[in-house]
C-alpha cells in the first residue's frame, strides 16, 4: 500500500500517501474495492500540504536540522495524490477502459500497478478519451508519461512498436486537426 483514499467521486479520488516518498506524476495505481471491483487510475496531481491551523513559514533550516531540532514540524506535512480513474476490472476479471459503476470507498488502500497491467491497456486505448477531454490537469504531460510507460512495459521491439503505434493512432484521432499538439506529445516521448 502506498496511500489511503480520503475523498472520491465517480471520476477519481484523492489519497494520502502513507510512504516516505510519493510515486511520480503519471504513475498508474489501483484500488481494490470490497465488492470485487478494482479501479485503475493515473496520478494527475501531487500536492504537499500542511496539517495545521497555521500557515507554514520558512524556518531557515535544512531538512536534517528540522529532523533533529523540530521533528514535530515534519509530522504535520501531508502528501496527497489526485488520481483520475481510467479503467476498472469487474468481478469476473474483465478489464473495462471506462469509468467504473462506483467510486473508490473512503479508506480503501491504493497500490502501484505492475507493467503487465499496462500491457493490458491496448487497442483501442479508449481510456485516452477521458484523459484528453479533461482540463483540470496537465493533459499533454500526462500523455507523455503514459506513452513512456507503454514504451517501457514491453521487452520486444515489435510489441513495443505495435503498442505505441496503436496508442499514437488513437491519440491522433482524439486530437483531430491539432497536429502540432500531437507532435509535441510524441516528440517528448
Amino acid at each position: 500500500m502506498i496511500a489511503e483514499v480520503i475523498a472520491a467521486d465517480s471520476k477519481g479520488f484523492i489519497a494520502e500517501i502513507c510512504t516516505e516518498e510519493p510515486p511520480n506524476f503519471g504513475t498508474w495505481v489501483a484500488v481494490k474495492r470490497s465488492d470485487d471491483l478494482t479501479l485503475y487510475g493515473i496520478i494527475v496531481h501531487i500536492e504537499i500540504t500542511h496539517d495545521s491551523g497555521r500557515q507554514p513559514m520558512a524556518l531557515g533550516k535544512s531538512r536534517e536540522e528540522l529532523l533533529t531540532e523540530m521533528p514535530h514540524v515534519l509530522t504535520l506535512i501531508r502528501t496527497l495524490i489526485h488520481v483520475k480513474v481510467a479503467a476498472y476490472r469487474d468481478g469476473s476479471g474483465k478489464l473495462h477502459q471506462l469509468l467504473p459503476p462506483k467510486p473508490a470507498a473512503l479508506h480503501d488502500q491504493v497500490a502501484q500497478v505492475e507493467d503487465d497491467f499496462i500491457q493490458e491497456l491496448n487497442v483501442p486505448y479508449d481510456f485516452l478519451r477521458n484523459l484528453v477531454s479533461a482540463s483540470e490537469y496537465a493533459v499533454d504531460d500526462l500523455l507523455v508519461c503514459i506513452f513512456r510507460q507503454i514504451n517501457n512495459a514491453y521487452l520486444s521491439d515489435s510489441e513495443r512498436t505495435k503498442a505505441l503505434t496503436g496508442a499514437g493512432r488513437t491519440l491522433s484521432r482524439l486530437f483531430g486537426d491539432d497536429h502540432e499538439r500531437l507532435q509535441s506529445v510524441l516528440r517528448r516521448v
